[in-house]
């Protein structure tokens, strides 16, 4: 598996996580591109100190490196949701092209809506206007809450690993004291979607995954 996935990524940038869905075990962290460590074993030359520190960054551990998530993070969300007792597992919400929140509208991924879907459907298609609802309706506090509760920036989401980074779901407070800036409904909105704030390292995402499934096996959340 750990070759597969190096053989995928090949020269691009990216990183690559496969954790074994019923124990949380690594099967596979890759991160790209790459160095041979070799190299340390002597001199380095000229040439490869400056491959080492090009504009491709082959030192950076993409896997361990906090991104904003995107739509991934939606699995988040709607696991809030559903926890909250606001937006039960059987909810049917209606999406649009946008929706409008403290004067700003804020659109739909595609650009057009869904009609009135259900969590399968908005997940499928990645609707951001039925998680913003969803978001809205259980504030920053709820989703920060489950992301951690999921692995997201959280220390145990390193699997024992030295090094990397944790991701952050901000709330309101910690806005505050971080940047020192008020939280804005802006904010809120961004974070249901998984941009704004909120970051994420690809082993965060693949413990997420894993701890979602756990939850699915345990309680009808889909």
């Amino acid at each position: 598996i750990q070759r597969a996935a190096e053989t995928a990524l090949g020269d691009r940038r990216g990183a690559v996580v496969a954790l074994d869905v019923n124990t949380g075990e690594v099967l596979a962290i890759a991160s790209r591109p790459g160095f041979d460590p070799n190299w340390f074993a002597g001199r380095l030359s000229h040439d490869r100190w400056q491959q080492l520190n090009g504009p491709d960054k082959p030192l950076l551990d993409r896997a361990r490196t906090a991104y904003p998530p995107g739509s991934t993070f939606k699995i988040v969300t709607a696991i809030a949701g559903m926890q909250s007792g606001r937006f039960p597992s059987g909810t049917i919400l209606s999406t649009a092209a946008s929706l409008t929140y403290g004067g700003t509208r804020f659109g739909e991924h595609g650009g057009s809506g869904y009609g009135a879907i259900g969590y399968a459907k908005a997940l499928a298609v990645s609707s951001n206007t039925f998680f913003y609802q969803v978001g809205f309706g259980v504030g920053p506090e709820a989703i920060a809450r489950w992301g951690h509760a999921l692995g997201i920036g959280h220390p145990a989401a390193r699997l024992g690993l030295p090094g990397g980074a944790n991701g952050q779901i901000p709330t309101p407070a910690d806005k505050k004291q971080r940047y020192g800036s008020p939280w804005y409904i802006g904010d809120t909105i961004s974070s249901a979607i998984g941009q704004g704030l909120v970051l994420a390292t690809p082993v965060e995402l693949a413990t997420m995954a894993v701890s979602y499934t756990h939850l699915r096996a345990h309680e009808t959340v889909l």
